[in-house]
């Protein structure tokens, strides 16, 4: 198994990974677009730095990941499937949340770049994963404006469980893949 220390936020890091895969496999003809950090608190409260920072790494990373994985798989015989990570937050925006104003983002992106390959008849799928909340330590890593602990709103899926929706999405392209999916 190779992996890649990499920062989506960076350009050169996300060809990085791209150019591993290829060197290790040959190919790739799935990617999915999966990074993400939050931050809780009153919009108010959260200095406008911290929010760049989230959008880089929420929308600047998701974006990043396209445009490399649809350069690879544009002109490749059987072409492929990009998978973006949002959230059922890309639909719906949350009390005191930036994230979903990033997740919307991702969508509206998204829906964007699938209508672009389509029109020039890429061969490459094109899903927006919205997820609801994943048993993770994601609370745990994200800024804390708040006087109590974060936490994420109930249902929380495993990871095992997302992934094999992705991993369906995959094999099976879908425009959209929202929790819980029976995978």
């Amino acid at each position: 198994m190779e992996y890649v220390v990499a920062d989506v936020r960076e350009p050169e890091d996300i060809r990085t990974i791209s150019q591993t895969a290829q060197d290790a496999y040959g190919r790739f003809d799935t990617w999915v677009n999966c990074a993400a950090v939050s931050i809780y608190g009153k919009l108010r409260d959260i200095p406008p730095e911290d929010l760049k920072s989230q959008f880089d790494t929420n929308v600047w990373g998701v974006l990043y990941g396209s445009f490399e994985a649809a350069e690879q798989l544009r002109d490749r015989d059987g072409g492929g499937a990009i998978i973006n990570i949002g959230s059922i937050a890309s639909e719906r925006a949350f009390l005191m949340r930036s994230y979903s104003a990033s997740k919307h983002a991702v969508k509206g992106f998204t829906d964007a770049l699938r209508m672009a390959l389509e029109k020039e008849g890429a061969p490459i799928s094109i899903t927006l994963g919205k997820p609801a909340a994943i048993d993770t330590p994601y609370p745990e890593h994200a800024k804390n404006y708040m006087e109590q602990e974060a936490t994420v709103p109930a249902p929380v899926y495993a990871p095992e469980t997302v992934a094999r929706a992705i991993l369906h999405a995959a094999e099976e392209p879908q425009r959209e893949v929202t929790e819980p999916c029976a995978a």
